[in-house]
């Protein structure tokens, strides 16, 4: 009897589109994603791909699927609009914060996953702590 091994996703097309995509249940989190490709042999090397970068991020203490920093700065600056406007936070918070998150922080840090930002990381490179730099980053991202 031949024995077929078992994947740790599943590969599923949706209706209305020939793409694949996969999922599968990592870290406490169910993680769909589409593959992009019509080829069922791409779609499972994909697929193959996807499952063990998040594996990995999984033994490593990382979430399976990080958001990018961007991301959860903008959570973020909307979480303090919100409770300024309960009272829980000062007034100037929500007009003061957001520029500079947005220039220094996402400027810096951009789509970089947000749980790879790591204070000991950034501190050794140089380039990190020096005023210019994030002056530079301000610079070119408005380019």
């Amino acid at each position: 009897m031949l024995q077929r091994n078992k994947q740790p996703f599943v590969l599923f097309q949706r209706a209305g589109t020939r793409n694949w995509s996969m999922r599968f249940s990592m870290g406490g989190q169910q993680i769909r994603k589409s593959l992009g490709t019509e080829e069922e042999a791409e779609a499972q090397r994909l697929a193959t791909e996807i499952w063990h970068e998040a594996n990995y991020r999984n033994k490593n203490g990382l979430l399976p699927q990080a958001k990018p920093f961007a991301v959860v700065a903008e959570e973020f600056i909307d979480h303090v609009a919100k409770e300024s406007a309960r009272g829980e936070r000062s007034p100037y918070h929500p007009q003061h914060w957001p520029p500079v998150i947005q220039r220094y922080f996402v400027g810096f840090f951009g789509n970089r996953a947000y749980d790879t930002v790591a204070t000991t990381k950034h501190v050794k490179d140089k380039n990190a702590i020096e005023v210019g730099s994030w002056a530079r980053c301000r610079l070119s991202s408005t380019r």
